[in-house]
């Protein structure tokens, strides 16, 4: 028996959910094959489809076949529209599906406003935001929730307005919209708006891009304090992205172990800041910590980022034994070497090797251009250029025998 209308919109919003945006749209052509009216809600699952696959002006012949065939067009159909609009950069027609919509008289509500101000948002419009949140101040039906908040703060940030973010932070931290409710009251529970990880998350990449680190740890620990928020590994890389970029290096471990005590363990993002932190702190016995971490943990696949970072670390603290067998160890991991960590290896080599091992590292070095070659990687001309100087130094037998196989 063929579906119905209801069970395509099942289905297709279960693709919606999983991102399967391609399968979606070859359910709804089926489903008009098969003769089966679309609905609105049908119509908003399709337009959201269209919005994945980044096809703006299907989504909008969709909206167009609604008002031909008389399909209601609601309040959620816009938002879907606008969204989509917003995601693909088409700003000026979800400001057009705007005043669609006022002219049609339809009630604005919390998500439409939302979208609207996130439009106005990307176009770093900051007073039209501002109109649109005070509307929404004032608004007996569409009052401003946490995303809502957290897009205008975003904004604020985004046109260097740190007062006035600071002004709806403040606002939100301080509970000033919570005054006498009872804490008792679920219902009234439901009606707090509260800073969540966004908005500590967006104010401390806002601080970090402005070099106030001190501010971004001030942040850090407010939100910390805050019960209900789950700290989460996206925002312990922007803390540890601002140690490096604010050269706040020895903050680095210290706010590892506050998000670890919040049972935070990192992703690979994580482990790939850490080691390049440490380094240029020169701190070959934690890298050497981080790293073995890395190999016994299960839920982090050992990648050429983490392996040439750990090695950059070995040369920068003269540890040129561990950088090799390093180096060695992607073959274990089933790992190909890259032209920047052949150029690593070689750099470093040349850089750290002493006087009396040099004929030893000569030879590394011969190895690793030869690996090069046979796995089809073309290096620098001026690495090969530092070689050749290099081998001419400490070994004439070894410099010839270079000339030769790169047929100079």
């Amino acid at each position: 028996s063929i579906p119905d209308e209801i069970l395509y919109n099942c289905i297709m919003d279960a693709c919606l959910r999983f991102n399967q945006g391609l399968t979606l749209l070859y359910l709804y052509k089926e489903m008009l094959d098969n003769n089966i009216s679309p609905s609105s809600v049908t119509c908003g699952i399709v337009i959201k489809g269209y919005g994945i696959k980044g096809d703006v002006d299907l989504a909008l012949k969709v909206y167009q076949r609604m008002k031909i065939n008389k399909i209601e067009i609601s309040s959620v159909t816009y938002g879907c529209l606008i969204n989509v609009c917003i995601k693909n950069n088409r700003l000026e027609k979800a400001f057009e599906l705007y005043e669609s919509l006022t002219k049609e008289g339809i009630e604005m509500n919390t998500i439409l406003y939302t979208t609207l101000i996130k439009a106005y948002s990307k176009k770093r419009n900051l007073n039209k935001v501002i109109e649109m949140l005070n509307i929404m101040i004032k608004s007996e039906k569409a009052k401003p929730n946490i995303i809502t908040y957290n897009t205008v703060i975003d904004c604020c940030l985004k046109c260097n307005n740190y007062d006035l973010a600071y002004k709806y932070y403040y606002y939100l931290i301080g509970n000033n919209n919570i005054n006498n409710i009872s804490t008792n009251n679920d219902k009234n529970e439901a009606l707090i708006i509260r800073p969540d990880i966004v908005t500590f998350n967006s104010l401390i990449k806002g601080e970090i891009h402005n070099g106030c680190f001190d501010k971004a740890k001030i942040l850090m620990h407010k939100m910390l304090e805050c019960d209900y928020i789950k700290p989460d590994s996206d925002l312990l890389n922007t803390l540890l992205d601002g140690c490096e970029k604010c050269k706040s290096y020895n903050d680095a471990l210290t706010i590892l172990d506050l998000f670890r005590k919040k049972n935070v363990s990192g992703n690979m993002m994580t482990y790939s800041i850490l080691l390049k932190i440490l380094g240029i702190l020169g701190d070959f016995e934690n890298s050497q910590k981080i790293f073995d971490e890395i190999k016994s943990n299960k839920n982090i696949a050992m990648n050429l980022i983490i392996i040439t970072c750990f090695i950059k670390t070995c040369f920068s603290t003269n540890h040129l034994k561990e950088a090799i067998d390093t180096f060695n160890s992607l073959k274990k991991y089933k790992i190909k070497p890259d032209a920047i960590s052949y150029v690593t290896m070689i750099n470093g080599i040349i850089n750290n090797s002493s006087l009396s091992d040099k004929s030893e590292y000569a030879t590394e070095i011969i190895n690793l251009i030869k690996k090069s070659a046979c796995d089809g990687i073309i290096l620098y001309d001026n690495i090969y250029i530092k070689v050749l100087k290099y081998l001419k130094k400490i070994d004439n037998y070894i410099f010839e025998n270079l000339v030769k196989y790169l047929r100079i």
